[in-house]
Parts: C-alpha cells; structure tokens; sequence
C-alpha cells in the first residue's frame, strides 16, 4: 500500500508564522498557484481513495489536486491548538510535544491519527495507492506512528503543497523526491 501525504496549500497565516491549529483558514492566492502545479503532477495518477481533512485549506487543496472524489475525516483535522491558534509561532516559547491551553495534547492527536490509519489498513488492499490531504502536525503524528520520530525533531518537516509518501509492505518507507529517506526494519 502507499498513503501518497500531501500537506495543504499556504495561507495568510503561513506567511504571517501563525499557529493554525483547528482554525478554518482558507489558502492564500500563493497557496491556490502552488495547489496548481502540484495538481499537474498528480493529474495522472490514480487513486484508490482520497481523504481530506475537514479544514478549510485541506480540502480546498484536495479538491484542487483531484478530480476523484474526496472522503472528509474528521480524525485528519489538524491538532487543536486551544488558547494558541491565531497566535505567532515567535510570541510562544513552546516545544510540539508540550500540552497546550484548552488544546488536544500530542498523545491524544496521536491516537486520532492511528485510528484512522486502522481504518485505512482494514478498508484497503496491499496494492492501493490513496491520497491523504491534511496539516503538517499529522504528518509529524505519522512519523512518530510509523518510525518512532520525537514530535519535536524537526528534521522532517514537510513544506506547504508537497507530498510525501508512505510505502507500506513488510515495512514502512518514506519516499520524498523519489528517494527513501527512512525505512522501518
């Protein structure tokens, strides 16, 4: 199976450093034109699902890069950031994992995120190639699922409008740019 993870086009609070948590932003005119080229590159592929998370700027680039149609999850929303959403990244002296006001903590982000990775495991086929349109921090939630990756690291961070992939066999690898960068043993 592969789970082809593509982060969602930019915002106005991309550009403005802002947590955006579970707030529905929707992208920006930036966002649209790199939704656009990233739908060129997708436009011949095809897939045996595709999944949106049900934030704004998710499922715009969803519908952006797909003319299939488009199942929204509510386990992909992004990580309810409480009290910080709206707030710039700097104005915050905090670290990913932390728990956060009025907010999801990361442990319980993670669980939503492998609940729906077990529906997809139960629903699909080892041949399946499916799409998943969401956020940053659920790619993080991924990393720490598949490879045991601390949320803090930032060493794989995944920009706006581009694609990871999850190739699932015996073991798990990420594809970026073609090339496996990490693999499960």
């Amino acid at each position: 199976m592969e789970i082809w993870f593509v982060r969602h086009g930019a915002t106005k609070w991309s550009h403005k450093k802002k947590i955006h948590g579970c707030k529905n932003v929707p992208l920006s005119c930036k966002g649209f034109k790199d939704v656009a080229l990233l739908a060129d590159k997708l436009s011949r592929i095809n897939f045996a699902e595709v999944y949106s998370s049900p934030l704004l700027r998710a499922y715009q680039t969803a519908h952006a890069i797909s003319n299939q149609k488009v199942v929204i999850d509510s386990m992909l929303a992004e990580r309810c950031f409480g009290l910080y959403e709206g707030v710039n990244k700097s104005k915050l002296n905090i670290v990913y994992s932390d728990r956060v006001p009025e907010g999801e903590t990361f442990y319980e982000f993670v669980n939503r995120i492998s609940k729906f990775l077990m529906n997809v495991f139960s629903k699909h086929i080892e041949d399946d190639r499916i799409l998943v349109v969401s956020h940053g921090g659920v790619f993080r939630a991924m990393l720490y699922e598949f490879f045991g990756i601390s949320p803090d690291s930032n060493c794989y961070k995944l920009s706006n409008s581009s694609i990871a992939i999850f190739r699932i066999t015996d073991r798990v690898e990420l594809v970026v740019d073609g090339e496996a960068i990490l693999s499960s043993n």
